[in-house]
């Protein structure tokens, strides 16, 4: 099992976990999210990631 630990700082610091069907739908729920606050620049780590890992797997299919 995996294990997840998070530190939040700050008065107005939230984790957001969501189960985004592709990096496009991610895109789109952290614009709708960037509306009402200011999105942190992890989020950008993140699409990052999905997008290396959706490649690495269109490569292992190939």
């Amino acid at each position: 099992m995996k294990k997840q630990a998070y530190r939040v700082v700050g008065s107005n610091a939230v984790v957001v976990k969501v189960a985004a069907a592709s990096v496009e739908h991610l895109e789109n729920i952290v614009d709708q999210l960037s509306r009402q606050s200011t999105v942190c620049s992890v989020v950008s780590w993140l699409l990052q990631s999905m997008q290396d890992a959706g490649e690495e797997r269109r490569r292992r299919e190939t």
